[in-house]
């Protein structure tokens, strides 16, 4: 392994630990990292860019990349919007070659996961300490301590993962992992951070829904079934939600769900946002542009609000962010994309990597019904990042993975 290739697999792997910084200083290690691969892979580029068009994901790639292009084109802001729309392109494209880099040589994934443990155990240690530090001074003033808590939606799968990581590296049970494990829940509750426990509820109830499925033998058909059903209800929820937005705010009505289970803040701007939807049902407003709209910058004038009092930049939801600015079009090529992205590798897979697999797509998606933009490029990337490496580490043991 040459020198290029040992800092490459190293800022890969410490670039969790950046992202405490900055997401710029996050975005800036991989972005340093890939220039190295790709100095390090020259010869190669050309062969792994081949390989990569002979992906079976990839004509669901340029069905999204199509979709998104349709509806940046019909935006309010057209430049705004195809800039997003290039940098999803990117991480894709980046998260193959990443794949490809790490894939075939079993020194570069170990070098890789050596630091990611390292860099993880790293920030689960500052995040607790500087919480327990701030315990008195802002937990029992705030209730919550909020400098890292952005950051714990990311670290916490991380820590959920790292036993899988951890037992790759070393033959022995997975101690440092048990130690992670065991100081992300203090840190959860510390910063508030309610989606990082959605998210874990989201991912176990993601490997029950497998286990439930995997007992049919026609599987495709269940998962079609469950997937309508899923799709009806969310759609009848957001519709309920869009009904009641303007008599909840002029307090004619009470909130739809009770908001000690949804916050008051969340059903206002979610039903906002399907009100703004049904306007331009097919190809949305535009990829990031909901902060644009009419009235996205209103007052709410609720009392329940508290000190959230304006509708955001956002709708808090990635299934109502790409439903309101893609169109139906732009989010059912995404999901198409994501569902089948997952599919061509995990049925190559035994159920102990699928596991870990499902479990990931479960947390991040059902985290990211209530925390971040989908267009937050560092959220966004860490997903297709750590996608990556869980088959690179899949492929490392499974030989049942083949190389296409």
């Amino acid at each position: 392994m040459t020198t290029i290739a040992k800092i490459s697999c190293i800022l890969i792997g410490i670039s969790f630990s950046l992202r405490l910084h900055t997401p710029i200083a996050y975005g800036a290690s991989i972005a340093v990292a890939l220039i190295f691969i790709l100095i390090d892979e020259k010869q190669k580029n050309f062969s792994i860019f081949k390989l990569i068009s002979k992906n079976p994901v990839i004509p669901f790639f340029f069905v999204t990349i199509l979709s998104f292009s349709i509806s940046s084109t019909l935006s309010t802001l057209p430049l705004r919007s195809l800039l997003v729309t290039i940098y999803f392109l990117s991480f894709f494209l980046i998260s193959c070659l990443l794949f490809s880099f790490l894939k075939k040589n079993d020194e570069r994934l170990l070098l890789t996961l050596n630091f990611m443990i390292i860099s993880i155990f790293f920030s689960v240690a500052l995040v607790f300490f500087y919480n327990i530090s701030n315990f008195k001074s802002v937990y029992l003033a705030n209730n919550e301590i909020r400098k890292y808590k952005g950051f714990v939606n990311l670290l916490t799968i991380l820590v959920f993962l790292c036993p899988f990581f951890e037992s790759m590296v070393r033959n022995q049970k997975p101690y440092i992992s048990f130690i992670m494990l065991i100081l992300i829940f203090p840190i959860i509750l510390m910063s508030n951070c309610n989606s990082a426990l959605l998210g874990i509820i989201g991912g176990f109830v993601g490997l029950l829904t497998f286990g439930f499925i995997n007992n049919f033998k026609n599987q495709k058909k269940i998962i079609l079934f469950t997937a309508t059903i899923i799709f009806v209800v969310i759609f009848s929820f957001f519709n309920s939600l869009s009904y009641k937005f303007e008599k909840v705010i002029e307090q004619k009505e009470s909130f739809l769900i009770s908001t000690k289970i949804l916050d008051a803040h969340r059903q206002i701007i979610w039903g906002f946002s399907f009100s703004e939807f049904k306007k331009k049902p097919i190809f949305g407003t535009g990829p990031d542009t909901s902060n644009f709209l009419n009235n996205s910058q209103d007052v709410i004038g609720h009392s329940r609000t508290g000190d959230m009092t304006f509708i955001p930049s956002h709708p808090h939801n990635f299934f109502l962010e790409l439903l309101l600015e893609t169109g139906i079009f732009g989010l059912l090529s995404f999901l198409l994309l994501i569902y089948y992205a997952n599919y061509f590798l995990i049925k190559r897979l035994n159920f102990y990597y699928k596991k870990y697999i499902i479990f990931f797509n479960g947390y991040f998606w059902s985290a990211s019904f209530v925390n971040f933009s989908f267009w937050a490029a560092w959220w966004q990337g860490s997903y297709f990042l750590v996608l990556t490496i869980l088959y690179s580490v899949s492929k490392y043991h499974s030989e049942k993975f083949y190389d296409n």
